[in-house]
Formats: C-alpha cells, sequence, structure tokens
C-alpha cells in the first residue's frame, strides 16, 4: 500500500486491484495508523481520512484491516467458551477462528499475545475448509465441510491463551449446515451427505474424538435432514430425545441412554408434510408447521406458520395442540383465527395420530450396542 500524504485526505494505492465499493466506511489500518476510507476510485485506489499522521509514505505491505465488513462477510459460526466469545468462518476467511479477549467478550485486540489477550488464527488440513459451528462442551469444538476439528486442554488443565492455542483435526466427515446439539454425553451432527447422524464422541484413555454413526441401523429414516433440536428432559420425564425434522415434513426421532448401553430411532410421520422445524425451550418443545391441508377444511390463510407445542409429558394420552395464534409473513403475531378452534383440534387428531406413546415405541424400536 501507498498512501499520497501524510495527514487529512489521502488516497491508498494498492499494487494489484482488491478494494470494492462496499469498502466505504471501512477503517483500515497502515502501519499503525488508522484510516477511514472515503470514496472508491477503483480496484487499486480508494480516498481516506488519515485519523492520525503517518510515520511516512513509503510502500509497505504493512498495513490491515477488519476481518468482518459488508465487504468481506460475517462469520457463520459463534459461541461462548472459557470466558472468550469464539467467532469462525466469514466469508472472506472461511478457514479463520477468532476468541475475544477473556472475559471481554467485545474486544477483538491481539495485542502482544498476553494470556489474557485475544486469539486470531487460521484452520489449516490438506484441503481447504470452512468452519460451519462451534460448540463449547467438555473442549470447544469446531466443525467445518470437511471435518471435525478441537481445541484440547493443555496439560496442566490451564485455560486456552494465545500461546498454548492449538487445534487438531479428529474425523474427516464434514458437518451439514444443521447445527450440532450436545446429547448423553456426545455431540450429534449431521454429515455432509445428509444421509448420516454421527456423535463427537470423547475417549478419555486415547485423548481424543470418534464420530461413530449413530443412525447407522435408521439411515432410511434419514432422508434430507433440515433442521435438529434436543431435548434434555422435562420436569416429570427424565428421558432425552433429539428431533430431527425432514424435508418431506417427517421427523425423525433419536432417543440414547449411553449407561445402559441403550438407543433407539422412531418415525413421526405427518400427512401433507406439516412439520418444517423445531425449536426446545426449556422442557418444552416446539414446531413449526404447516399443511395445504387446511385448503380442503376451508381454514382461513391456510398457507400460514402455525406453531405446536408437545405437552411436558410424552405418554399415551400425547397428543399436539396447535396454537389459535398465526403468524404474518412479517413474522408477527396476528390475530386469533376465529371459529377455528374445532378445525384445529380435528386437524390435530388427524395430523397427529400416528404420535402415540413414544417411550413405548422406543422399547418396540430400540437396539443396544456394545
Amino acid at each position: 500500500m501507498t498512501p499520497s500524504a501524510l495527514s487529512g485526505s489521502i488516497t491508498l494505492t494498492l499494487s494489484s486491484s482488491y478494494w470494492v465499493a462496499g469498502d466505504v466506511g471501512k477503517t483500515v489500518r497502515f502501519k499503525g495508523v488508522q484510516c477511514l476510507i472515503t470514496g472508491y476510485t477503483s480496484g487499486t485506489v480508494v480516498t481516506a481520512t488519515a485519523q492520525y499522521a503517518l510515520p511516512d509514505l513509503s510502500t509497505s505491505a504493512n498495513w490491515d484491516e477488519p476481518a468482518f465488513s459488508s465487504a468481506r462477510g460475517y462469520p457463520q459460526a459463534v459461541c461462548f467458551h472459557e470466558q472468550r466469545l469464539w467467532l469462525g468462518g466469514s466469508t472472506s476467511i472461511p478457514n479463520g477462528l477468532w476468541g475475544s479477549k477473556s472475559g471481554d467478550f467485545y474486544n477483538m485486540d491481539t495485542g502482544t499475545a498476553l494470556d489474557s489477550e485475544a486469539i486470531a488464527l487460521s484452520l489449516f488440513s490438506n484441503e481447504l475448509v470452512t468452519i460451519s459451528h462451534l460448540v463449547s462442551f467438555r473442549h470447544l469444538q469446531i466443525y467445518t465441510d470437511r471435518g471435525e476439528f478441537f481445541i484440547p486442554v493443555p496439560l496442566d488443565s490451564s485455560p486456552t491463551t494465545p500461546k498454548n492455542v492449538n487445534i487438531k483435526k479428529q474425523t474427516p466427515y464434514g458437518a451439514s449446515s444443521i447445527h450440532p446439539a450436545v446429547l448423553d454425553g456426545a455431540t450429534i451432527f449431521i454429515q455432509r451427505t445428509g444421509r448420516v447422524c454421527r456423535e463427537f464422541l470423547y475417549d478419555y484413555f486415547q485423548q481424543n474424538y470418534d464420530s461413530h454413526a449413530v443412525s447407522l441401523m435408521s439411515t432410511h429414516l434419514l432422508t434430507a435432514p433440515v433442521d435438529l433440536d434436543v431435548l434434555y428432559g422435562t420436569t416429570d420425564r427424565p428421558e432425552q430425545y433429539a428431533f430431527i425434522v425432514q424435508q418431506d415434513g417427517s421427523v425423525a426421532v433419536y432417543h440414547s441412554v449411553r449407561s445402559e448401553k441403550l438407543a433407539g430411532w422412531v418415525p413421526w410421520d405427518t400427512p401433507n408434510g406439516l412439520i418444517q422445524s423445531v425449536a426446545v425451550v426449556a422442557d418444552t418443545v416446539y414446531f413449526r408447521a404447516t399443511s395445504p391441508r387446511l385448503n380442503m377444511l376451508r381454514c382461513p390463510s391456510a398457507s400460514s406458520i402455525y406453531r405446536l407445542r408437545l405437552p411436558k409429558g410424552l405418554s399415551s394420552e400425547f397428543s399436539i395442540r396447535i396454537w389459535t395464534r398465526r403468524l404474518d409473513r412479517r413474522g408477527v403475531t396476528a390475530s386469533p383465527m376465529t371459529g377455528s378452534m374445532s378445525l384445529l383440534r380435528m386437524l390435530a387428531l388427524e395430523a397427529m395420530e400416528a404420535l402415540m406413546d413414544l417411550p413405548r415405541r422406543l422399547r418396540m424400536r430400540s437396539f443396544t450396542g456394545p
């Protein structure tokens, strides 16, 4: 980079095309001095305002810019781990990983690599990877499109710092765009192919992770997963379940009791592709659903999105309630659907008659592992 003047309004010239119109309004640093870009001329020239006097006008490679911006993109993975905010996988640096200062989540200043200062590094393997998910569990787990990684705890059990941070690749499968979830002592994730559910499980004897295929005996249930969430039990039931929504509107439910070496799958089939996504809040499971069948039943706004709520107790009296308040296209709760209570009750019974006693069905379909 070559500046045209030491202060005031200046031009910043690069040896090759790099600038884009979206860089206007962004701050870059030349030899440690911040310059606010005020105008775009070409791919090699922009105008800027120097915040302080520049040290000299010599051409130098000692310049940098923010990792995140509207022009360069933003990270797609985020989590909190060991008192740091971790970000990963930006548009322009897909293998980049950043950790904030310890206890100062919005401060990304790497400084002089003191133990409490921010961390910035890139993840490398034998092929270019894109970080898609970060999960805080026993370690910071890093999921990419080409494999699974983690940051091990130092031998002295000290916190991760800029000087001791180390990333290790564990398995080569790659994760899909569906966010992983912790279940029964492991982290389950959908493989990049979309046909396998794996658990990222730590082995204390070998001091590493393995990604076992937990859906090996039920691959027919995973056709095209689109969403995943986990229920860790309710106030009146101890079981934990993973709900994996499929593109066709069905749900594959996974149950695991590692201490008893028991695991099992069960399908939830709904007519007309009713279920679209799932979310677990506290001990309640919510499904977003829609159904063209409402047209046949003369229900107003048949294309609206409805929220479904599972009762806390999954028992033989299990049923689903469809809320009478619907969402308009902006996602804002609209007025109740007048005169639709009996209609919705009828639809709920018709659409969910396959959802019987979940624990009983799991016992019938479960299989035990080694």
